[in-house]
C-alpha cells in the first residue's frame, strides 16, 4: 500500500487572510498574502527532487487554492482508487481541510519506502509526516469530516 506523506510543517494553515474557502464563504478575503521561507523552500525542493530521482516518490502533489482535502480530491484519476486521511492538527475543521499554506507538497511513497524517505527527509531538514494511505475501496475519508465515494468526486 502507498502513503501520502505532507512535506513541511504546517506552521498554519491559513484562512483568515486569503483564501479559497473564504471566497466561496463569501467572507472578507483581502487579507495580506503570506510570506515564503526561501531557505526552507529550497530545501523542500531539494527533498522532493531526490526523492524522485531516487525512485521514492510516486507522485508529488503541492497543496494549494482549497487547501489540503481539496488537493487530494482532485488527485483522483480512477473510482477503484481511494484514500484514508487521519491528520491531526490543533486547528479547526475549515482551517485543517481547507487551510492554504506555502511550501507544502504531498507525496505518495510505498510502504516498503517509509524508513528511507524519512531519512532524505531528515537529512535535508525537512519536516515531514504520514497522515493516510492510498486504498483500493473507492471511497476518500478524512478524518471524521470527510466521507465520499470517489466515483461522487469524478462527475
Amino acid at each position: 500500500r502507498d502513503l501520502h506523506y505532507p512535506l513541511r510543517r504546517q506552521r498554519q494553515m491559513c484562512i483568515r487572510d486569503r483564501s479559497r474557502y473564504l471566497s466561496l464563504q463569501k467572507m472578507d478575503n483581502k487579507g495580506a498574502k503570506p510570506a515564503v521561507d526561501l531557505t526552507m523552500e529550497s530545501r523542500l525542493q531539494d527533498a522532493v527532487l531526490t526523492g524522485i530521482r531516487s525512485g521514492l516518490i510516486q507522485s508529488a502533489l503541492p497543496i494549494d487554492r482549497g487547501g489540503i482535502a481539496t488537493t487530494i480530491g482532485r488527485s483522483f484519476s480512477k473510482s477503484s482508487i481511494g484514500a484514508r486521511i487521519h491528520f491531526s492538527r490543533k486547528l479547526t475543521a475549515p482551517e485543517l481541510l481547507f487551510g492554504e499554506t506555502q511550501g507544502l507538497i504531498l507525496v505518495t511513497i510505498n510502504e516498503m519506502d517509509l524508513m528511507e524517505f524519512e531519512r532524505v527527509c531528515m537529512n535535508i531538514g525537512v519536516p515531514a509526516t504520514t497522515i493516510g494511505r492510498v486504498t483500493n475501496d473507492g471511497l476518500y475519508t478524512f478524518n471524521e469530516f470527510i466521507k465520499l465515494s470517489v466515483d461522487s468526486l469524478l462527475k
